[in-house]
């Protein structure tokens, strides 16, 4: 099963076979499927979490995990319109079975 998370508010502490470290509001992660992880709310936390069954394309890698802040993440106008703000967390990538955006 693959993993999305993304943190409204609070604190959560994570551990990962990749390290460990917190997150806090406006943080993202993404783990693919069997990837070992977990996490825990350090104060009072709010968090958004999306698990859905991973489907490979024939001939394309496992993706791999990603973290990052929202904070960081670029957006752009959707179909051209400057006053819709379109940012992307998850690359637009063919191994990729998932989205995940913010408006």
């Amino acid at each position: 099963m693959q993993r999305f998370l993304y943190v409204h508010s609070g604190t959560l502490r994570y551990r990962s076979a990749a390290g460990e470290g917190e997150w806090v509001a406006g943080d993202y992660a993404y783990f693919p499927a069997g990837f070992e992880h977990g996490f825990e709310a350090t104060s009072k936390a709010r968090l958004t979490l999306f698990e859905k069954p991973y489907t490979a394309l024939a001939d394309q890698p496992n993706p791999q995990p990603i973290m990052g802040s929202s904070s960081r993440v670029t957006s752009s106008a959707f179909m051209g319109d400057e006053a819709a703000q379109l940012q992307l967390l998850l690359p637009a990538t063919a191994e990729m079975d998932m989205a995940v955006n913010i408006f």
